[in-house]
């Protein structure tokens, strides 16, 4: 006999300790009426552990205990006191996930703009999804563009996710936000274009210098992006073959001047793609620039960048879209309340307009972009195409078929039926 006493399985998971008083005892036959406590396995304290409870009974009242521990799971862990609030967290987050430098400058930009002012201060635990919906209910109203509540959204519902992942909230309370439908008349990003008139009107008219008129062209009719353009070279630039070597862009990193003395922190990378792409230009580009360079006091050297800054080295990230704003300004390419008509970026959204305007295939376009594969071009530049006038070509394709078609010699065995509905008084009466 066991000093312990024996242990009875009463259904799987579900056990009955029996002490060593206890007469079953010394006889072991189940079903015994005693006072003995109900044991039965429930999660424990760590991932993959488990721990026995205990319970005084009946049965019934057994059962439903180890319901409620297995459904209650493991205790939740403490919460850090250096990471109470949201805004703390924030900062563990912004130190430890890997990103791109890019997506970490728009996410940093993005919680100190955006989400630090109403959610910063409170704790993580108090971040439910009433508030965040009510966050975004003013988000919405607030910002300028759905573009930017979409971003801002993304890198909410990415520090929570961290946070759930560290086991500091039991849910994602940003996980699934929807934005209210989109105004059918409403413009996205890529549609704010200038035409080729306005393109032309702005690089010879708006831009007062050789730099200014060689950079908005770079961007206008090589669909260039802002960090390629800054970080492009003398020696990336073939003027006999009228081509440009993309090999390179820059990144101005925010949020780390603290870091420099107050310097911005630009980092020289990769192209988007990751990959060198040839980038075909026009000659009066190539003219431009070979005009530009003769031009340029201390002349460039041979591996300098094409548009420097102060100090011979980059320049600002800034510098491209003030050239642009205030060659815009001069030409009165701006809305109603004075603002640019398009951004830099918008430059590059109007060479694709105006490739897709003249019928260049899709592989150049995607070629001459940087795109990966042509879907991405298709995709993001699908409401640039001329829909008129591909609805005129699908038609016309039929167009030939029925006429090929026609010229057939088909059985005179085919006619044509025409079914006719029964007249009333042909139907049978009963």
């Amino acid at each position: 006999m066991s000093r312990r006493g024996w242990r009875e399985k009463i259904e799987p998971g579900m056990y009955r300790q029996h002490s060593t008083t206890c007469p079953s005892t010394a006889d072991q036959r189940p079903g015994r009426k005693c006072g003995c406590t109900y044991t039965f396995p429930v999660p424990g304290p760590l991932p993959g552990s488990s721990r026995t409870a205990t319970h005084p009974g009946p049965l019934t009242a057994a059962r439903a205990e180890k319901r409620r521990l297995q459904a209650a799971g493991r205790p939740a862990p403490e919460r850090p006191a250096e990471e109470a609030t949201l805004r703390e967290f924030a900062v563990k987050y912004f130190q430890t996930k890997v990103m791109e430098p890019t997506t970490a400058r728009t996410r940093y930009d993005d919680f100190r703009l955006r989400i630090d002012g109403p959610l910063g201060n409170l704790p993580l635990a108090d971040v439910t999804r009433e508030r965040v919906e009510r966050w975004l209910s003013d988000l919405i109203a607030r910002a300028p563009s759905r573009r930017m509540v979409q971003q801002t959204v993304a890198t909410l519902r990415s520090i929570l996710a961290l946070a759930v992942e560290w086991e500091r909230v039991p849910s994602n309370t940003a996980a699934r936000l929807r934005l209210p439908a989109e105004a059918h008349d409403a413009k996205v990003a890529a549609q704010r274009v200038l035409t080729g008139e306005q393109l032309f009107a702005l690089v010879t008219v708006g831009a007062r210098t050789l730099r200014a008129e060689t950079m908005l062209r770079v961007a206008g009719e090589a669909g260039l992006r802002r960090g390629e353009v800054i970080g492009l070279r003398w020696s990336d630039v073939d003027l006999e073959e009228r081509t440009i070597h993309v090999r390179r862009s820059v990144w101005q990193e925010r949020g780390r001047a603290h870091l420099t003395g107050g310097a911005a922190v630009k980092t020289v990378k990769g192209t988007k793609a990751g990959r060198h792409r040839e980038v075909g230009i026009t000659d009066d580009l190539a003219d431009a620039l070979a005009r530009y360079a003769e031009s340029m006091l201390v002349g460039h050297p041979p591996d300098g960048y094409v548009w420097p800054g102060r100090d011979g080295g980059l320049m600002s990230e800034r510098s491209p879209a003030q050239v642009l704003e205030r060659a815009l300004a001069r030409v009165g390419l701006v809305d109603e309340d004075d603002r640019p008509l398009v951004t830099f970026h918008g430059l590059r959204h109007t060479a694709a307009s105006l490739m897709y305007a003249v019928g260049l295939p899709e592989l150049v376009t995607a070629m001459q972009l940087g795109h990966a594969n042509t879907h991405v071009t298709s995709t993001v530049y699908a409401h640039l195409s001329n829909p008129k006038e591909q609805r005129r070509q699908a038609a016309e394709v039929f167009n030939r078929l029925n006429r090929s078609f026609g010229r057939l010699d088909l059985p005179k065995t085919v006619e044509r039926t025409v079914e006719r509905p029964a007249q009333e008084a042909e139907i049978p009466l009963p």
